[in-house]
């Protein structure tokens, strides 16, 4: 396949550097012995079902059939698919993988009872180009009860075939990734930390104005924060230049950056892994894990099929903190949560829930109230009308 992923080696001190665009080609592994019979699950209509929340199976997509109307991002990326359906048992992220399958995959994930209705949910072609691993990865966000077709195809090779061979799959809860806790001040003099972004799917890009491949992948943020912010999604920028904040302003400025831009600091990247190449963005879920590290730049709709199963979460409940002076009690709770009201009782045996009415003041991303000591001996709740 031909990828367009472009990305810079970020300059350390006493080092040198060099910044890499254009374009960069592998072909696909292409794996076939012999003549061998149509797998069963070739056409849709006989896709095998799987069964339970963690699932593993193999198979094989060499001596295909075609098929139509197959989905467009299929064919758009390859071809040669078999196919599977699974109902999930429960709500929840689910991750799909075709790791440990000997060619270079492709994976989809829909809904729809037939060929001409499906509705892609997810989709991936490669996991980690750069790395090397061309077998497939993603996360959605399934729901108890719903029904979900998945189709593993062959990625095209430099000679235009679909790559074929043996396909591991595998589905499973994510495995728990928590992001890091951080906190600093934007460049427009706002404060900004993780619990103000709590409950929302957030990019965390790390990137630099000097950075081609990160001034080509900007616009496609911009247009992702447009489409989705009011779904609970934000872009993070974190700027590692280092000629200054009026040259990275300047470029915001330039390009019309409509999301919040920091500094990056070196304890923020070790907590993450260290960044060694710009761009670098993590894909962090409304659970606050760590769903997709990526380096190099990508196009929107690369981020569009990441980020879009994730917002069909819902947002976790807030949580309400407490923290007792001695001559005053301060309840906090995250500023992601409007709608949300605080009420009180004297005990839970036949509570007579009352709202409380001192002031909120909102600072930081958290809603914040102040009592009176006294306050200690009663209960509190968040309550969403």
């Amino acid at each position: 396949m031909t990828n367009n992923t472009v990305w810079c080696f970020r300059p350390r001190s006493g080092a040198s550097w060099k910044r890499w665009v254009g374009l960069a080609a592998v072909a696909g592994a292409v794996s076939a012995a012999g003549l061998r019979a149509q797998p069963t699950n070739d056409l849709f209509a006989n896709r095998i079902t799987l069964i339970g929340a963690t699932v593993a199976t193999t198979g094989s997509n060499v001596g295909v059939t075609d098929q139509e109307p197959e989905p467009a991002v299929l064919l758009d990326a390859g071809g040669g698919e078999v196919w599977w359906s699974w109902t999930a048992p429960a709500s929840g992220e689910i991750t799909v993988t075709t790791t440990g399958s000997d060619f270079d995959t492709t994976l989809g994930v829909f809904t729809g009872a037939d060929l001409a209705s499906l509705v892609t949910v997810a989709f991936n072609d490669d996991e980690d180009y750069y790395g090397g691993i061309l077998t497939s990865r993603l996360t959605f966000y399934a729901r108890a009860g719903a029904t979900y077709q998945l189709a593993v195809g062959g990625a095209f090779d430099t000679t235009g075939a679909n790559a074929a061979g043996n396909i591991d799959l595998s589905l499973a809860p994510p495995p728990s990734d928590p992001a890091p806790a951080w906190q600093g001040v934007t460049l427009t003099g706002q404060p900004i930390s993780a619990a103000a972004v709590a409950g929302k799917v957030v990019l965390l890009d790390f990137w630099a104005s000097w950075c081609s491949p990160c001034q080509q992948e900007i616009p496609g943020f911009i247009a992702l924060q447009e489409l989705h912010a009011a779904q609970g999604f934000t872009v993070v920028g974190f700027s590692m230049d280092t000629a200054g904040t009026n040259v990275v302003m300047a470029f915001m400025n330039q390009v019309g950056v409509n999301y919040p831009v920091l500094m990056s600091w070196p304890d923020l990247e070790n907590a993450l892994g260290s960044i060694p190449d710009i761009p670098t963005a993590f894909l962090v879920d409304r659970q606050n894990n760590i769903v997709l590290r990526h380096v190099g730049a990508d196009d929107q709709t690369f981020w569009e099929e990441a980020i879009v199963p994730l917002l069909a979460a819902p947002a976790p409940a807030p949580t309400l903190g407490l923290q007792w002076t001695g001559a005053q009690v301060v309840l906090g709770w995250s500023t992601n949560y409007p709608s949300y009201h605080l009420e009180t009782t004297i005990n839970l045996i036949q509570p007579a829930w009352t709202p409380v009415t001192n002031s909120v003041q909102s600072t930081n991303g958290q809603n914040r109230v102040g009592l009176a000591a006294s306050a200690a001996s009663r209960f509190f709740r968040l309550r969403s009308p």
